[in-house]
């Protein structure tokens, strides 16, 4: 099994600059872009604010980095009409490599994904030792 944490780049701005209402539509766009971007038995939630979680069954790691990328290039190339545009960071963690327990699954696709952040946003990172030890660090 694989976990994608994705969080939108910048939210934050399109709130202050077009206003919650529009940033809640922006959000229900960007859910309809990940649960296109996946198998139906695949399951897509929103875990908070603008970051959601994808859990991938039955998945490795290639092939969820390739779901993650997918999901990354949808999103920012889609255009949604008069909505600003977005971007979103991706981090994908593997269950057993990565983690054992879903709580430290979660912790390494969420430091997978501020990796992402920090490297320039807009783009997918997969958790590794390299990520363990730059999240140590921040």
């Amino acid at each position: 099994m694989s976990l994608i944490i994705a969080d939108l780049d910048h939210f934050k701005a399109v709130n202050d600059d077009n206003g919650h209402l529009v940033g809640d539509d922006v959000l229900v766009c960007v859910a309809g872009d990940l649960v296109r971007s996946v198998r139906p038995f695949d399951v897509v939630a929103r875990i908070g604010g603008e970051e959601f979680a994808v859990v991938l069954p039955h998945t490795g790691r290639q092939e969820a980095s390739l779901v993650a990328e997918r999901i990354r290039s949808l999103v920012a190339l889609t255009a949604r009409g008069d909505l600003p545009p977005v971007t979103m960071s991706c981090g994908v963690a593997v269950y057993p490599e990565d983690g054992d327990s879903l709580r430290l699954l979660a912790k390494r696709a969420d430091d997978a994904m501020y990796a992402a952040k920090r490297s320039g946003r807009n783009t997918v990172r997969t958790w590794s030792c390299d990520v363990a030890s730059v999240a140590a660090r921040t």
